[in-house]
């Protein structure tokens, strides 16, 4: 059946933590997470309160999209029954082909001049073309697909419409806590840390000096 080859394709998504991934959580649950990589949450319902210790306590509600940068620890607490839609970026963000993270950051004003609009989490609010493209992501959820390849493919759409439907300004300060003139190097090393003991291994890893 179509089912049984979804489900023994070589690019079935069998991680504990998916890709994209539907989240129902109860009211007044509370929980802790540590993201080993960079996290994008889709309020699809409800209200959350997030803690971190290097961030003030703020409160996600349905039609918010927050960004959760990779190394952080949380607490949350469901303030009502909520419904999320999560992206786990594993790979270095791009916004489109003729646009990086690296252009992003390197059009930003000068250090000493810039601060982001906010000063604790990143976060957009979901438009209606976003809207439309969560919809498709939900239904096709709920219809069992676990995909990888339909997973990464809407991701880049995201990225894509994000580049498209939002000003610069804002992707920016969505995006500020890892911009960087080498997002790929940065983000090696926030995501992947914990897996050496010295930086002659995480140099060694990537084929550079430790200076």
């Amino acid at each position: 059946s179509v089912i049984q080859e979804h489900l023994s394709c070589f690019h079935f998504d069998t991680r504990e933590k998916p890709t994209i991934e539907s989240v129902r959580i109860a009211n007044g649950t509370k929980g802790h997470f540590h993201p080993r990589c960079n996290e994008i949450l889709f309020f699809i319902e409800g209200r959350m309160q997030f803690v971190s210790e290097n961030f003030p306590e703020y409160e996600g509600m349905k039609g918010l999209i927050v960004f959760l940068p990779a190394g952080e620890k949380y607490s949350y607490t469901a303030v009502s029954p909520t419904v999320l839609i999560v992206f786990r970026v594993y790979d270095p963000i791009r916004l489109c082909d003729n646009f990086t993270v690296e252009n992003l950051y390197a059009s930003k004003p000068a250090e000493d001049t810039y601060k982001p609009r906010t000063q604790h989490y990143s976060a957009l609010e979901i438009n209606a073309r976003m809207w439309h493209l969560l919809d498709g992501i939900g239904d096709c959820l709920s219809d069992g697909v676990k995909c990888g390849s339909y997973f990464d493919l809407k991701i880049k759409e995201f990225f894509l419409m994000l580049r498209i439907y939002y000003p610069k300004e804002d992707i920016r300060d969505f995006l500020y806590l890892l911009l960087s003139g080498d997002t790929a190097f940065s983000e090696y090393v926030r995501q992947k840390w914990h897996r050496f003991r010295t930086v002659a291994e995480m140099a060694e890893s990537l084929r550079m000096t430790p200076r």
